[in-house]
């Protein structure tokens, strides 16, 4: 596989392109020898994902404490003293997480770490104290040379579902013993249906006679479920439709009673939405593309919080076309921290970003000039996942084409319009590859999940790169993870706190499809405490496809898709993750 290819931004001078395998292993030393005698205490941190540890005794879950076996008051038997007082040859340990999810029948990892002080390099055993009755979990050891580990935990018998209770952890090396406590929970088998949400896991509801789709689904801070994105009718017109849920799954009556629905025209012609967001007001607003006077253009839709239609102009109609003066079609959109609205897709064939000012509804002109760009300029492209970050920039992940073959291409946008910081990054592989979304991890670096057919077979594929567009090597083999699943096409992905990540697709075609998650722990490998090794298959009513996913606010996953053909349902089902 060789190395991403960029092309220049305009007026960057320092530029150059990293074109070769030898160029970027040298770079990869490089970084390695920067972090000289520290590297060697990584371990399986970097198997993990753990990127610091801290020497806070108060790290972790709750307050770290010191014990000791012979009754001398947290002492060793060189002399070590208690965390209190650090000594030579002593360590601290913490629990990585405030609360701990414990499935029931299934499995967890908590993640733990010790941090070695004036020259310790003992083994260290990690087990639970007085652990209550139903807690399933088996001592581990970190050895010499690491300072993390994972213990697995699980639930059964009297630990029922919902039981809270605090998890105490013990590490002890020689007679030194630490110890560290968070909250704990049990919960349902990652990957299975939360039976509290909706009728025994999912809502669904009459979508219209013949089809339609969900393209997009998230939950505001306010807690509501917003989902969206067209439907058809027997005659085949097509409508915009957009809906609220309440926590439990249930239709938000005071949404319109749950529902909208709009069009742009009574004609046939094919529209959809593609994104539906929460303004800070309350205001829902939804983008996607519908049949302007001569061609496609960019589509919106902005409702109040009681779901009437919000004015944006004189007829108070609540929505409005944007034209490019091109043929455009939205696939994603995403809002920034400063309510900037950001919507990618494919215009004339091309890649284009394009900023929305969501309270007026027109083209934002401190965006480019003009309020969009199309930054490739060559071949055909399109963007189809984007993801606005603090700084007010834009990651815009997408496909450019040659030779017919669809290789990955990622541009970063600055708030103000201008190609920068990792510029134009064209990953090239084999067969057709497109991604479904793009996610920048706290730690800077950039994951994309891409639906990939090579050699007439499809698969989910994760890509992660290091914050300079480097391929992370670390990561799955050489910055590339496939589920392996032929006949997998991935639709979207979300990132978990702990580095997990969760891609949400359909294996199969036709009637046969089957609705299916795969969870990758954070080095790439498929995580066996998920599903079937790493893998679940869903059924979430006949004829069922899965079209987009987020993480709920409490860390769960919610998917929304449609379900049975005559007449189609729109579904959202929320499942323990």
């Amino acid at each position: 596989m060789r190395p991403p290819s960029r092309r220049r931004p305009a007026g960057d001078l320092a530029w150059r392109a990293v074109n070769s395998t030898t160029h970027r292993r040298t770079a990869a030393l490089a970084r390695a020898a920067l972090l000289g005698g520290a590297a060697a205490l990584l371990g399986c941190e970097a198997l993990l994902g753990i990127e610091d540890v801290s020497l806070d005794s108060g790290a972790g879950g709750g307050a770290s404490s010191s014990s000791s076996p012979s009754g001398s008051g947290g002492g060793t038997a060189d002399g070590g003293g208690g965390q209190g007082g650090q000594a030579e040859g002593d360590f601290t340990f913490a629990i990585l997480a405030d609360s701990v999810d414990v499935p029931y029948n299934g499995v967890n990892y908590v993640t733990v770490a010790i941090t070695r002080i004036g020259g310790f390099d003992e083994p260290v055993v990690v087990d639970v104290q007085a652990a209550p009755a139903g807690l399933v979990a088996d001592p581990i050891t970190i050895p010499s040379g690491s300072s993390a580990g994972r213990l697995e935990v699980g639930a059964s018998g009297a630990l029922t579902l919902g039981t809270t209770f605090d998890l105490d952890l013990i590490a002890t090396s020689g007679r030194t013993a630490r110890t560290d406590s968070a909250r704990a929970v049990v919960t349902g088998k990652p990957g299975t249906l939360d039976e509290s949400f909706g009728a025994a896991g999912i809502t669904s509801w009459n979508l219209a006679s013949d089809g339609g789709g969900l393209h997009d689904i998230r939950q505001a801070a306010s807690g509501q479920i917003l989902t969206a994105g067209n439907s058809i009718s027997g005659v085949g017109a097509s409508k915009l439709e957009g809906f609220r849920l309440l926590r439990d799954g249930a239709l938000d009556p005071a949404f319109a009673g749950g529902r909208v629905t709009s069009s742009f025209c009574s004609c046939t012609k094919y529209q959809e939405i593609r994104g539906i967001t929460r303004l800070i007001n309350g205001t829902v607003f939804l983008a996607g593309y519908a049949s302007g006077e001569a061609t496609d253009d960019i589509a919106f839709l902005r409702y109040r919080d009681n779901g009437t239609q919000d004015n944006i102009d004189s007829a108070n109609t609540g929505k409005g076309l944007i034209d490019l003066g091109g043929d455009e079609h939205v696939a994603a959109m995403d809002l920034s921290a400063s309510e900037q609205l950001f919507v990618t897709g494919e215009r004339d064939a091309q890649l284009f970003v394009a900023a929305i000012n969501p309270t007026y509804g027109y083209l934002d002109n401190k965006f480019a000039t003009v309020g969009w760009i199309a930054p490739l300029g060559v071949g055909p492209s399109a963007g189809t996942a984007l993801t606005a970050r603090p700084d007010g920039s834009v990651l815009v992940a997408g496909w450019v084409e040659e030779g017919g073959d669809r290789d990955i291409v990622l541009v970063q946008i600055e708030a103000n319009g201008a190609v920068g910081g990792l510029g134009e990054l064209t990953i090239a592989r084999p067969g057709q590859q497109e991604p479904v979304a793009v996610v920048v991890q706290p730690d800077g670096r950039i994951l994309v999940g891409v639906r990939s057919t090579e050699a007439g077979s499809s698969d989910f594929l994760v890509v992660r790169l290091e914050a300079d567009g480097l391929f992370d090597t670390t990561f799955g083999e050489d910055g590339f993870a496939l589920a392996g699943l032929a006949g997998g096409e991935a639709v979207d992905m979300a990132l978990m706190p702990d580095g997990r990540i969760v891609v949400a697709g359909n294996v199969g075609q036709g009637a046969n499809s089957q609705p299916t998650l795969v969870r990758f722990q954070p080095d790439g490998a498929l995580d066996p405490t998920f599903g079937d090794k790493g893998v679940q298959a869903l059924f979430l009513g006949e004829q069922d496809f899965v079209q987009s996913m987020t993480l709920s606010t409490d860390g769960k996953l919610l998917v929304s898709g449609v379900r049975q053909t005559f007449p189609t349902h729109g579904l959202v089902a929320r499942l323990w993750n």
